[in-house]
């Protein structure tokens, strides 16, 4: 199970993978199907479990991938499945997401030099494993609390 699903056009591969080397590098497990498909594996099937279990779903929304079947399934299925969706943007405005995507806070790149963009990065990658190291406190909690709930009840 990843902590982030990247859905992206081809045409913006090179940004797909700036974002997977960033978040991994941050700790947090990626799918990205170009490197997260092994040879052979029946790729359609695994997107659809890695977008059942991921926490949160990556849209690299370019003016490319609003065109993008794929992409629109992907994120149609999150979105419908109570995932985290966040949009990026960075070649178009957030009127011009798809009618339901345009409802989830993007984070805008456009614009921006590239220090400015590589510190949004960074705050954004700070954010999610912050939110990860949350979660994982809570299972914790939860556990301990099952465990102790066991324990008193015999």
């Amino acid at each position: 199970m990843a902590d982030i699903f990247i859905s992206y056009a081809r045409e913006d591969a090179n940004v797909a993978q700036a974002f997977y080397h960033r978040l991994a590098a941050a700790g947090l497990s990626v799918f990205l199907d170009t490197v997260s498909l092994a040879p052979g594996a029946p790729w359609s099937q695994k997107i659809r479990e890695e977008l059942k279990t991921a926490r949160t779903v990556l849209v690299l929304a370019s003016h490319k991938a609003i065109h993008s079947a794929m992409v629109n399934q992907e994120s149609g299925a999150a979105a419908l499945n109570g995932k985290k969706v966040i949009p990026v943007l960075w070649d178009m405005d957030p009127a011009q997401l798809s009618g339901w995507l345009r409802e989830y806070q993007a984070l805008d790149l456009r614009g921006q030099d590239a220090r400015h963009i590589h510190t949004r990065v960074e705050t954004f990658v700070q954010q999610l494993v912050l939110e990860k190291q949350k979660l994982e406190v809570i299972v914790a909690v939860g556990l301990v609390g099952l465990a102790a709930i066991a324990i008193f009840a015999k």
